[in-house]
């Protein structure tokens, strides 16, 4: 009230607004404000797990490079966390972060960080207007912001993306290019062999039910066909051991005719088609299982709440999980396959 009052009291003549240009300036100043600057943006591949101290340690980062180089003055610092139930909040300082601690049960899934500096250039008269915006996003399910759903491209639920409104082209590029070092510190990118088996997890599982499948037909059919050879083998001794013609060929002819109608071929041609719809169905579970196990990419995480901090203990068990079951279930396969055709053998024997 006492402003007001002074205000009405002394006049409008007393009171200014001091701009940090020369009247001359003025208009220069008011266009680096409002004029469209140009843009730099940039996505990044990768995951990350985002913790509060690489919040802290990005920020400085920032503002010792632009301290360095020309003179410049922080006009605003943002913080906008999001979290799993579309909710956000956004803290507008350092200082604000810093002390603030989420008490809700929700995971951080997103962190927009963003920079609004007056810079005076060497070779400009007035300060301008430049902003610096970084995002880490774990969770590509939830669509935030539409600009940058065209970024979202590693993988499932990964998303880095920066974006530079400048006045100064080299200004511009170094900044982007100080972020891009920096990004790659806190990133993880996966090997060669890795990226094989994530890219091509479909056909590994397919090529593994396929080799299984064909362990068992191959060792199903040398089983059906040893015995079906040795049974018409014990029919031929037995019928040379007959010295009359017609009572040679009457026994030969019926046991063939037993053995293709109702004998044992008969009996071995059943057992064999249940063995090829057991192995079909095996092979489907197996393949499956192994293309499952194999595409085991490591999830992105913004660790800024205890359960963001929770689910990624859980997703490392999980992870690290996978790859045994991975390995079991190979082996698994390879011992199921070799059992499998030994009780075939096995079971045909006690036929014949």
């Amino acid at each position: 009230m006492s402003d007001i009052n002074s205000f009405e009291e002394e006049g409008p003549e007393h009171f200014g607004i001091m701009l940090p240009c020369k009247p001359s300036d003025f208009g220069e100043f008011i266009s680096g404000l409002l004029g469209k600057p140009q843009t730099i943006e940039k996505a990044f591949r990768g995951t990350f797990e985002i913790k509060k101290e690489d919040i802290f340690n990005t920020y400085y980062l920032i503002e010792q490079r632009i301290q360095q180089q020309n003179e410049a003055q922080l006009i605003q610092f943002s913080v906008k966390i999001f979290y799993s139930d579309e909710s956000s909040i956004l803290l507008n300082s350092i200082k604000a972060f810093e002390h603030y601690a989420e008490v809700r049960p929700l995971e951080s899934i997103k962190v927009a960080l963003s920079w609004t500096y007056l810079i005076k250039f060497k070779n400009k008269s007035v300060p301008e207007k430049q902003e610096i915006n970084l995002s880490f996003d774990s969770d590509a399910e939830l669509i935030l912001d539409a600009e940058e759903l065209r970024y979202r491209f590693y993988g499932r639920g990964t998303s880095i993306f920066c974006r530079i409104n400048h006045t100064e082209r080299t200004w511009g590029v170094d900044i982007e290019s100080l972020l891009t070092g920096h990004v790659h510190s806190l990133t993880k990118m996966p090997t060669k062999f890795e990226q094989f088996l994530y890219t091509n997890s479909t056909i590994i599982g397919f090529m593994s039910g396929l080799l299984f499948l064909a362990s068992l037909l191959f060792a199903s059919w040398n089983a059906y066909s040893i015995y079906r050879d040795k049974y018409l083998e014990n029919i031929n001794t037995m019928a040379n051991q007959i010295t009359e013609p017609m009572e040679f060929i009457t026994f030969k002819l019926t046991n063939l005719l037993n053995f293709v109608i109702s004998g044992t071929d008969s009996q071995l041609s059943q057992i064999f088609m249940i063995a090829i719809l057991i192995s079909i169905f095996l092979s489907v579970f197996f393949g499956s299982l192994i293309s499952d196990k194999v595409n085991n990419r490591p999830k992105s995480f913004v660790l800024l709440s205890a359960l963001a901090e929770k689910r990624q203990k859980e997703s490392a068990v999980i992870r690290k999980n996978n790859w045994i079951y991975f390995i079991v279930t190979i082996v698994i396969g390879v011992g199921t396959s070799i059992i499998g055709s030994i009780l075939f053998k096995r079971f045909v024997e006690n036929l014949i």
